[in-house]
């Protein structure tokens, strides 16, 4: 039996979030914060990141655990997180991104 920290997707809001192109690099680097506005620490969710061309239509789509995006398991009552994660992107055109948080 494992007792792991609570999962309230409502209590996990995104503050900010950037698509870059990685410098010298056929990709992205994607930046996300979080708040946790809850009391208790919480388990970090996963980022689902999709990518669309110009015209509005689907060029990727990708869920991003938080191992991916080199954070820790949980995170405190009122803490703030930024995460952040490097994607190949050969010659993908992309130009807009939506961010959506998730536990799976």
């Amino acid at each position: 039996c494992t007792v792991e920290a609570p999962r309230r997707i409502e209590a996990v809001t995104v503050e900010s979030s950037a698509l870059a192109r990685a410098v010298g690099q056929d990709g992205f680097v994607l930046t996300v914060g979080l708040r946790n506005r809850a009391a208790t620490a919480l388990v970090t969710p996963s980022v689902d990141l999709t990518l669309t061309d110009g015209g509005g239509r689907l060029v990727a789509r990708r869920a991003l655990s938080p191992a991916e995006l080199h954070a820790p398991t949980t995170f405190g009552p009122g803490a703030d997180l930024q995460l952040q994660a490097a994607l190949a992107a050969r010659g993908t055109r992309v130009a807009g991104y939506t961010v959506e948080i998730f536990y799976p």
